[in-house]
């Protein structure tokens, strides 16, 4: 029997900025957003915290009309996705790397939403739905 390797990574953190759309050359059109993870740990009885910036993209036409709709600045989400290094060009011409997560809506959880936007299900209304927590919506 053949399985495939499992290749992916999960997040939980908070944006750092609204949904942006993007539409490159070719004509496809993705939604990107930057999230914030923290990490805390002692060392030596002394409390030290990091925080990581991803960026995470969108990239199914229909995830990108539900994150657009439902996500904005200071949510906290969750998520999986697959892990890829995105390798761009610079002003300076220099070529660089990006560690992208490219994720998908099904994959994606509303922890705590800063606000609410008009069209965003409620954790209730979607609670009635599927028996998920009424403490998240999950997209």
């Amino acid at each position: 029997m053949y399985y495939d390797d499992i290749y992916e990574v999960r997040l939980s953190g908070y944006l750092t900025t609204d949904p942006e759309v993007v539409k490159p050359e070719n004509g496809a059109e993705f939604a990107k957003v930057s999230l914030a993870t923290n990490r805390g740990w002692y060392r030596n009885h002394e409390y030290c915290s990091s925080v990581e910036y991803n960026e995470v993209i969108f990239n199914f036409k229909p995830d990108v009309k539900v994150v657009l709709s439902k996500l904005t600045k200071g949510d906290r989400i969750e998520l999986t996705g697959r892990p890829k290094l995105r390798k761009w060009q610079g002003k300076d011409g220099v070529e660089r790397v990006t560690p992208t997560v490219i994720a998908g809506y099904q994959s994606l959880r509303i922890l705590k939403a800063k606000s609410s936007k008009e069209n965003a299900e409620t954790p209730e209304a979607h609670n009635s739905q599927d028996g998920a927590n009424g403490a998240e919506a999950q997209l």
